[in-house]
């Protein structure tokens, strides 16, 4: 199984909604790691209901330490360090909607010497940038698209802002382990730009501005549709791109409701016309059996 990491801030209702998809959808596919923080007790509250739920059998669970520049790079590298050669990142508020039949062994051959990264939340069917305006990014081409999966030379979109050109994300990639540490080089991330950002964040930067260390991968592939999906209803952080545009689910709201014995019931989702990797996709709340 492929070691994922995924990281949750104040929103255990909406990490239990990935974790269920997950189970869903790719039950045989992760080994699951989450490294959680909260504000206060009503969070912290959400998280230890979380883990007494049991919605996943076997989770590695993790309470974040500040760490150094209030990150916890150590707790990253440590997850990085235990031996696998591959690994995927997702966020707490991802879900993994459809079910794929790309195994671990099928996904390793994919990432050919040429390729960098594999992208669940890319496909041929994510040609919307930009779910709020509906701006489009150039679609793959004929040529990229293969028997199950897709593959492109994201260094030929070079300087564009478009998914397809952007070979670093956290939500729902997997990666060479190796290719990953040799371009982060042990870096504390002190000299990010993106100070006000917490680690996910940085790391998509750092990422960027450093893609020449592994361009010798100029490929990028992802399912010929698309598996995973950013749901923008809220930030937890501040960020200029500020959750909620369509409807906003507040993260506590959300909680309190979960805490109440209530949620998010993936079922009354209706994930059929999905052309973009961000969306906001309403949603019934359901009590817990």
């Amino acid at each position: 199984m492929i070691p994922l990491f995924i990281s949750s801030k104040n929103r255990a209702s909406q990490l239990r909604l990935l974790l269920e998809s997950l189970d869903k959808n790719c039950s045989d596919l992760f080994e699951i790691n989450i490294l959680y923080s909260f504000d206060d007790d009503g969070y912290h509250d959400g998280y230890k209901k979380l883990q007494n739920e049991d919605v996943i059998d076997v989770i590695e669970w993790q309470k974040e330490d500040e760490g150094v520049n209030g990150l916890f790079i150590r707790q990253f590298y440590d997850f990085l360090g235990h031996g696998s050669d591959h690994f995927a990142l997702m966020v707490d508020d991802n879900i993994f909607y459809r079910k794929t039949s790309l195994t671990e062994d099928r996904i390793k051959s994919i990432l050919d010497e040429d390729t960098f990264c594999f992208q669940f939340r890319l496909g041929a069917n994510t040609t919307i940038q930009n779910y709020l305006n509906r701006e489009e990014q150039n679609p793959l081409g004929h040529n990229d698209i293969k028997e199950d999966y897709v593959r492109w030379k994201y260094t030929d979109r070079a300087g564009k802002f478009e998914d397809y050109a952007l070979p670093f994300s956290w939500d729902g990639v997997v990666y060479r382990t190796g290719d990953v540490l040799n371009t982060l080089e042990n870096t504390d991330f002190s000299s990010t730009d993106h100070t006000w950002a917490p680690l996910p964040h940085r790391l998509e930067e750092y990422m960027w501005k450093n893609a020449d260390k592994f361009s010798h991968r100029p490929c990028m592939t992802a399912p010929k549709h698309s598996c995973v999906i950013g749901m923008d209803y809220n930030k937890v952080i501040n960020v200029s791109n500020k959750g909620g545009h369509k409807f906003r689910a507040s993260e506590k709201s959300l909680n309190d409701l979960y805490l109440k014995g209530m949620a998010i019931d993936l079922e009354s989702m209706d994930f059929s016309d999905i052309k973009s990797a961000h969306d906001e996709i309403p949603f019934k709340m359901r009590e817990i059996a």
